[in-house]
């Protein structure tokens, strides 16, 4: 979400960038899908899962609640309390910088509310390398276009081969193979 925002401030163009991430955040906005699967961030997982779920739920906070000013603000309250440790901590912290309790929304969202999993306070290395990461994402951005498009389940968005019936991962039924290439370009796939 930074790194988009600090790229189209700079005059660099990543529309085709910003819209794959919109089209993987629909399935969080559809309900396909919790975003809250994030807290267990697996580097074997599927990361582009992981890299869609933590936009989403940046893009949505921030983008209702004033944006890059919203994030700063975000940012300058962990850092006058010191740091984040945990999921707990984290909700507090964003809730603050909103003027809201944000707990019933990271509930709605997949994430434990009520007690903290001191296991998994992975969604704080997700929330620091989007807010801190925007000059990695920005050479991964540069990098992505040229990248092929790919096949994704559009319950699990797990990458697939284009001639799948069945998600592998999930079991979703994808029904005939068609065209998957998303074109804004092209009114029709051959």
């Amino acid at each position: 979400y930074v790194a988009l925002l600090v790229c189209e401030n700079a005059g660099i163009d990543v529309s085709d960038e910003r819209y794959r991430l919109e089209k993987a955040a629909e399935y969080f906005r559809d309900g396909l899908t919790k975003p809250g699967f994030v807290r267990y961030w697996n580097p074997s997982g599927d990361l582009a899962s992981y890299y869609a779920a933590s936009y989403y739920i940046v893009a949505e906070l921030a983008n209702s609640r004033g944006g890059l000013s919203f994030i700063k603000k975000t940012v300058e309250i962990a850092k006058n309390k010191g740091g984040v440790t945990t999921n707990e901590e984290l909700i507090e912290v964003l809730s603050e910088a909103a003027g809201e309790d944000l707990k019933p929304l990271f509930k709605k969202w997949g994430f434990e509310v009520e007690k903290v999993d001191e296991e998994h306070p992975l969604i704080l290395t997700v929330i620091a390398a989007v807010i801190l990461g925007s000059v990695v994402t920005v050479a991964l951005l540069l990098l992505l276009k040229g990248r092929r498009p790919v096949r994704r389940c559009p319950y699990c968005y797990a990458e697939i081969d284009s001639d799948a019936a069945y998600c592998p991962y999930c079991g979703y039924e994808l029904g005939e193979p068609a065209c998957f290439e998303e074109s804004r370009n092209s009114a029709s796939c051959s």
